[in-house]
């Protein structure tokens, strides 16, 4: 009987750990760690396709994240603590939505960021300045089709209903103030990338983190039929500028 109350014992140990360490793998995720495989050529020389990346989601800022990992239940990203911001030259990880704002499966990308709130940027041919939170802008029907791909990302419902004023979340309205920085991200394979020059500016809100790190690569090669061989050893581990 004292045997089995031992084996008892010792199972309930083991499950208390087993516990332990799943809660604080699942928060090291939420909060803090991510990884990646890159998919494309998209930022080659940086990173190859076959590399899996770590990404840093407290570098900017510690936030409660866009979706509760590994599920699609989506939250709303509020953040805790701000550290710092994307610089130029960051290799930014960041979700890409729908403009609808329903896309329960929004695309992940990495890519570099090249521009921030408060720069000027050209698209075809025409001079923009990116947003910066709050920033106050008029809103009318001459500017609302260049304005309202930003206030959508923003977060928000825009629409131009029959009496021809401006709705915004079901309000009618002359201005907007921003709720979020902007960045414009591009791929550093810039002839292969679809980026920021196709899909527009990404709010801070979207962003996941800084890729800091190559943990693990493989060769996508067909022709390389060795596991062994298809393993970049001289990448593993490899810092990412």
């Amino acid at each position: 009987m004292k045997e089995w109350k031992k084996k008892i014992i010792k199972l309930k140990d083991i499950l208390q750990i087993t516990f332990i360490v799943i809660l604080l793998a699942y928060l090291l995720k939420m909060f803090f760690l991510d990884t990646l495989k890159i998919p494309s050529s998209s930022m080659e020389k940086t990173l190859l396709p076959g590399d899996f990346v770590v990404v840093n989601k407290f570098y900017y800022n510690l936030k409660i994240p866009n979706y509760i990992p590994l599920t699609n239940i989506e939250i709303k990203p509020t953040k805790i603590l701000s550290f710092s911001k994307p610089k130029k030259g960051d290799v930014v990880a960041f979700y890409l939505y729908n403009f609808d704002g329903k896309d329960s499966n929004p695309m992940t990308f990495v890519k570099r960021c090249v521009a921030g709130p408060g720069d000027s940027i050209k698209i075809n041919n025409t001079q923009y300045c990116l947003p910066e939170e709050g920033d106050h802008i008029y809103v009318d029907k001459t500017n609302i089709n260049d304005l309202k791909p930003l206030i959508l990302r923003d977060g928000n419902k825009v629409e131009i209903r029959s009496d021809s004023l401006i709705y915004i979340n079901d309000k009618p309205v002359n201005h907007y103030k921003f709720q979020n920085d902007f960045y414009y991200f591009v791929g550093d394979n810039v002839t292969n990338s679809v980026d920021s020059r196709n899909f527009g500016p990404i709010p801070e809100k979207d962003i996941i983190g800084k890729v800091v790190l190559v943990y693990w690569s493989l060769n996508m090669d067909n022709m390389v039929k060795s596991f062994i061989h298809k393993i970049r050893w001289n990448r593993l581990g490899m810092l990412v500028w």
